[in-house]
């Protein structure tokens, strides 16, 4: 970890409904290296004891992008609202990077990401890395969000398809009817769809990401599938 840094908000995009990325580069130096799946910290003020607390969220960008990092979340939480008014220009204590979560090339060569609204957030990061890198392991996304508009990174992630063979987008949408036009799956993400996607099962590991009762219902999912307990890799927030 590279310990508390001044980050300056640099570009904000609003990437979806009530979802931006914030583009942040250092005030001072260089930025740190991260690899994919990892995410920061943020100190950030409680609304009601108006006192700092840290705040943690995922890396969306990839590690090989020149001197900057971006997190992407939406108007969801404590504290996310607070985020989401920050202008560009505005200074952040940072601290990071942090965390596991990540593809182990030496072992892992067929990853299955699975994910849920912003859970989709750590697989951007690994997907756009493998997507620019070239080689890797193979790459099979499997993204659920309410509608089409909410996707989040899914022209990214067609582009990287098309320029890396190893990585497949497979997403679908639970709220058809309250969605843009779209002629791809419907539905939640289920022990039936993993299986469909993936075919066979033998020396994948299934990664998953997303709210925590999505969580649950995916690894009991993979579990019931057949899935080995230690090919399943689960990043709760």
């Amino acid at each position: 970890m590279a310990g508390i840094q001044k980050f300056i908000v640099q570009k904000i995009t609003e990437i979806a409904p009530d979802t931006k990325t914030l583009r942040l580069v250092p005030k001072e130096g260089k930025r740190f290296d991260f690899a994919p799946g990892q995410f920061i910290t943020l100190r950030l003020i409680d609304p009601e004891t108006q006192k700092p607390v840290p705040r943690s969220y995922s890396i969306s960008s990839s590690p090989l992008e020149p001197n900057y990092l971006e997190i992407t979340l939406s108007k969801e939480g404590k504290y996310s609202e607070q985020i989401l008014g920050f202008k560009e220009g505005d200074e952040l204590d940072l601290l990071g990077p942090a965390g596991s979560f990540g593809i182990d090339e030496s072992k892992m060569k067929d990853v299955v990401l699975i994910a849920g609204g912003t859970g989709i957030t750590p697989f951007a990061s690994m997907v756009r890395y493998y997507g620019k890198k070239g080689a890797g392991p193979k790459i099979t996304v499997i993204y659920s969000c309410r509608t089409a508009e909410c996707l989040l990174f899914y022209g990214d992630f067609l582009k990287m398809a098309k320029q890396n063979p190893n990585i497949r987008i497979a997403p679908t949408i639970t709220r058809p009817a309250e969605s843009g036009p779209w002629d791809g799956r419907t539905g939640r993400i289920d022990g039936n769809y993993i299986r469909e996607v993936v075919g066979d099962l033998s020396g994948k590991y299934f990664f998953a990401c997303g709210p925590k009762e999505m969580l649950n219902a995916i690894e009991a999912s993979l579990r019931e599938i057949g899935v080995a307990q230690d090919k399943i890799i689960i990043e709760r927030w």
